[in-house]
Formats: structure tokens, sequence, C-alpha cells
């Protein structure tokens, strides 16, 4: 009986390093998919969106992002001046 229990041992330990090894490749699955997810988040909020503005004036058009200026004042001071020349200009998004 000993032999036989020893051997239903090896069997049960042989089960159980099974399943943690299993559960070991799960984890590691998961924190990939994780890291990929985190990444693109990151991507996301280094990009940063940025205000942009259709200016339409005598049947041209121009768009104009904030990304495109030092700081967001010299971006509002360009809109004002196209606005201030006859433009009309609406808020396009943008990024």
């Amino acid at each position: 009986m000993p032999l036989e229990n020893s051997a239903k041992g090896i069997l049960q330990r042989n089960r159980i390093m099974k399943m943690q090894l299993t559960l070991m490749k799960l984890q590691e699955v998961l924190v990939k998919r994780i890291s990929l997810v985190g990444i693109g988040i990151s991507i996301l909020v280094t990009s940063g969106c940025s205000r942009c503005e259709e200016c339409q004036y005598q049947g041209s058009s121009e768009t104009i992002c904030e990304s495109e200026f030092d700081t967001p004042d010299q971006y509002d001071d360009a809109v004002s001046d196209r606005e201030s020349q006859g433009a009309q200009c609406t808020s396009t998004g943008g990024f």
C-alpha cells in the first residue's frame, strides 16, 4: 500500500504543478495585455488633443490648430486676427 500511496501522491503533485504552470502562463498573457493597454493610453495622453478652427474667408478655407503655436494665447490671437479680417471660424476639434 505505501507504494500505491506514493504513486498517487506523485500524480497529484504533477497535476498541481501543471495547474500552477497554466496559471503562470495565464498571468503572463494578462500582464502583456495590460501592458499593451497601458502603452496605448500613454500614447493617447502624450499626443494630446489640440483645438482647431476652420476659418472660411472669401471662398477659401484655412484650418488653424493650437498645436501649430507655442502658446494657447498665440493660437487665440491667430483665430481672432482671421475673424477681424472677416473670416468665419468654427471649431473642428482636431488632434
